[in-house]
């Protein structure tokens, strides 16, 4: 199991709706409002509210409200995550991906390749070959993990 926690101001990042084929996700609130969105379903959790976000469903999370909000999240088998976040929020970081989680297509190929996830709504089976594509003509200069962001991530 991966733990992190996010410290994350509103109109913070929020990755847009997708998909992890192979992992479950537990997002527990610390502080603030969160809005979480599992397969169309929205709910709004407080300090000491969760919910599980089962593999292939697609979700989000974001902060709801004008306060900030720490929230933690289990992704559950670990696999790679920690590796995935740490890129993710360093793309951020470094301003290559917006508050909206896009970024460079070629990028996110690689991402949801590496990480078997994807975009929640076009079926997956078309988005694989897709990815495979973009992310074989990217080669490895798309993929630069971050290595400066660890667990415990904080995004603004």
């Amino acid at each position: 199991v991966l733990e992190l926690e996010f410290h994350v101001n509103p109109g913070g990042f929020s990755a847009p709706p997708h998909v992890h084929w192979d992992v479950e996700e537990r997002v527990r609130v610390v502080s603030g409002r969160v809005l979480v969105t599992v397969a169309g379903e929205e709910r709004s959790l407080g300090p000491g509210e969760s919910v599980v976000v089962p593999a292939r469903k697609g979700h989000t999370v974001e902060v709801a409200g004008d306060e900030p909000a720490v929230f933690g999240v289990e992704v559950a088998p670990a696999r790679d995550f920690e590796e995935l976040f740490e890129t993710i929020f360093g793309l951020y970081r470094d301003g290559k991906i917006g508050a909206d989680g896009r970024g460079n297509l070629l990028q996110d190929a690689v991402l949801s390749r590496r990480h078997n996830s994807f975009l929640a709504g076009p079926p997956v089976f078309a988005q694989r070959p897709v990815m495979a594509v973009l992310a074989g003509s990217a080669g490895s200069s798309a993929f630069v993990p971050a290595t400066s962001v660890t667990a415990g991530l904080k995004a603004s």
